[in-house]
C-alpha cells in the first residue's frame, strides 16, 4: 500500500488483521476513525471491487469521513475524487460508497468487497 500505517498497536493490528470482520472497540480519541480509514485504503490498494463504508447518518458523512479522507490522501499525494452526490469517493479505479443505517433499505444495488 502507498500508505505508510503507523500508529498505536491495536490499530496497527486492526489495519491489517487478515480476518474478515475484525473490530476496533475504543473510546472516545483512541483512533477508531483512522485506523477504519486506513483499513479501508489498504483494501483499495489491495485486490476486490469497490468498497462500503456505513456511518450512522449522511451528517456524519459529510463532517467525519469526507475530511479525514481528504486530509489522509490529500496528504499523501494520492489522487482522488469525491462526489458528495453519490456518497463516494472515486481513488485507485476503485469507489468507496457510503452509505448510512438510519435507512436500511438504502444498503441494496451495489456490489463491493469489504464493508
Amino acid at each position: 500500500m502507498i500508505l505508510e500505517t503507523t500508529g498505536s498497536k491495536p490499530q496497527v493490528e486492526f489495519i491489517h488483521h487478515p480476518a474478515p470482520f475484525p473490530a476496533f472497540v475504543g473510546g472516545f480519541g483512541s483512533g477508531k476513525t483512522h485506523a477504519l480509514i486506513l483499513r479501508t485504503l489498504s483494501k483499495v490498494f489491495g485486490d476486490g471491487r469497490d468498497l462500503a463504508y456505513y456511518m450512522p447518518t449522511y451528517g456524519l458523512v459529510r463532517d467525519i469521513c469526507y475530511p479525514r479522507f481528504e486530509e489522509i490522501l490529500g496528504g499523501s499525494g494520492i489522487p482522488f475524487r469525491i462526489n458528495r452526490a453519490e456518497h463516494a469517493i472515486y481513488v485507485n479505479g476503485k469507489r468507496i460508497i457510503f452509505r448510512t443505517l438510519d435507512n436500511p433499505d438504502r444498503i441494496v444495488g451495489y456490489e463491493v468487497s469489504d464493508s
